[in-house]
C-alpha cells in the first residue's frame, strides 16, 4: 500500500525496475512489479479510508473447570 501509486511507479523506473501498467480497480490503483524469483509483488492505492484502530479489550480468563 502507498499514498501515490504513480510516483511510486516513477520511483521504481529510476531504479530500473519494470513495473505493470497502473490499473483502476475501483477500490484503488494498482501495480505489480516481478521479484527476482519471478513472484510478483502487487501495490495499490487505495480509495478508501483507512479504518480506525483497534485496541484491544479486556483480556478473557478461563474457566475453572
Amino acid at each position: 500500500m502507498c499514498d501515490d501509486v504513480k510516483a511510486f511507479v516513477a520511483e521504481m523506473d529510476k531504479h530500473s525496475i519494470i513495473c505493470d501498467p497502473v490499473t483502476d480497480e475501483g477500490w484503488g490503483l494498482l501495480t505489480q512489479l516481478r521479484l527476482p524469483g519471478g513472484g510478483k509483488l502487487g501495490v495499490y492505492q487505495p480509495r478508501h479510508e483507512r479504518p480506525d484502530v483497534m485496541t484491544a479489550g479486556r483480556p478473557v480468563r478461563e474457566r475453572a473447570s
